[in-house]
């Protein structure tokens, strides 16, 4: 997964399960390479196996959610998450996740209140808050407000810039991001805070370079236009 070799980190998982179909780390791990492929429904199937395998695990439920929101079902999305709270009521990046569900719904008011009980968990300031704050200020059309956060962002986010519908900022940040392979980037491809980005040719540009594209291919799921061999803009 470090590598981006998806075919060898697959290959691998499967080969693990063959030894051991009850492994619960097996049934987890292949989820999380499948949620970076997007083949969601089959995350959803793998995270399901693990979730049986553990019905107590507020690790497993918080992914479970996790992967129901890349798969655009927020209903179960917000049932798991809940789940894991009840699993495990200080768990601070659970409810940052459910923070995220109700900001793609539109329910922002719902969203900044999860982020609110998030920071009440944490001791640190940390990133990913910040992000979920400002993309929803960016969102409720608070754009001086989602700016000035971005401010304390040091680097920037291009989840912000993108809800701000600054799509040349926010693909250079990508492409920065691959290029360093910092912020754990690899689960991008079906991530519904870059959605607005899929109609731009440089998406796939982006795919292409992470591996998560072959050469020729494009990635349409959520609206994304065919290859045209563009390549990142300064």
């Amino acid at each position: 997964m470090f590598d981006w070799d998806w075919a060898a980190a697959e290959a691998t998982i499967r080969h693990a399960i063959d030894i051991d179909p009850n492994s619960l780390d097996g049934h987890y791990v292949y989820a999380l390479i499948l949620m970076a492929l997007g083949r969601l429904p089959e995350a959803i199937a793998h995270i399901d196996a693990a979730a049986e395998l553990d019905p107590l695990s507020a690790q497993v439920q918080s992914t479970y959610g996790r992967i129901l929101y890349r798969a655009r079902e927020f209903d179960g999305a917000i049932a798991r998450l809940n789940r894991a709270i009840e699993l495990e009521p200080r768990n601070s990046g659970t409810y940052g996740r459910l923070g995220d569900v109700y900001g793609q719904v539109g329910k922002h008011v719902e969203a900044l209140a999860f982020y609110g009980k998030m920071q009440a968990l944490i001791t640190n300031s940390e990133p990913g808050l910040h992000v979920g704050i400002a993309r929803t200020y960016a969102r409720m059309g608070r754009e001086s407000e989602s700016r000035q956060m971005l401010e304390s962002l040091g680097n920037g986010s291009a989840e912000v810039y993108a809800a701000l519908g600054d799509m040349d900022t926010a693909f250079a940040l990508l492409f920065r991001r691959i290029e360093e392979r910092s912020n754990w980037p690899i689960f991008i491809k079906a991530d519904p805070p870059f959605d607005s980005l899929h109609v731009d040719p440089r998406w796939n540009e982006l795919l292409r370079r992470m591996n998560l594209l072959t050469e020729g291919t494009a990635d349409t799921r959520f609206g994304g236009p065919p290859a045209v061999g563009v390549g990142p803009r300064p």
